[in-house]
């Protein structure tokens, strides 16, 4: 049994770590520098770009880039969205509440809807029904 365990928190840990490189490189590979997105194309000057690209830490390695990303995850610490500015991890708690109200009223339709089904004898007849004929 402790071996099982060990094993699967194993795979859990490379899991997690396969997705979260897979993430990371989706976000690299968009198009798009994201320090002109924040700046703004028109009247950005190479010096305001260059500052912001090193507040980013986008000059870095792409290696460094991803632990110094990796670390921030861990911590709770989703960063800040380009287009609203605003904690990345507020913005999941405004829309945490709706998210929470679509999953509950989805799940218990579900549930209703099934337990209706599973009411019905495997051979697919009740009692009293019988299927239209040709």
């Amino acid at each position: 049994m402790k071996a099982f365990l060990i094993r699967r928190i194993l795979q859990t840990l490379i899991t997690l770590f396969v997705v979260s490189l897979i993430s990371f490189t989706l976000s690299m590979v968009l198009p798009g520098d994201p320090s002109l997105s924040i700046v703004g194309s028109e009247g950005a000057s190479d010096a305001m770009v260059q500052n912001l690209r090193q507040e980013l830490g986008l000059d870095k390695p792409i290696v460094v880039q991803y632990f110094k990303w990796l670390g921030a995850l861990v911590s709770g610490d989703f960063g800040i969205s380009i287009r609203t500015r605003a904690h990345v991890l507020t913005l999941f708690g405004q829309r945490l509440p709706v998210t929470l109200e679509l999953l509950f009223s989805g799940f218990s339709s579900l549930c209703c809807s099934r337990s209706r089904w599973g009411s019905f004898p495997p051979s697919g007849r009740t009692p009293g029904w019988t299927p239209p004929g040709p």
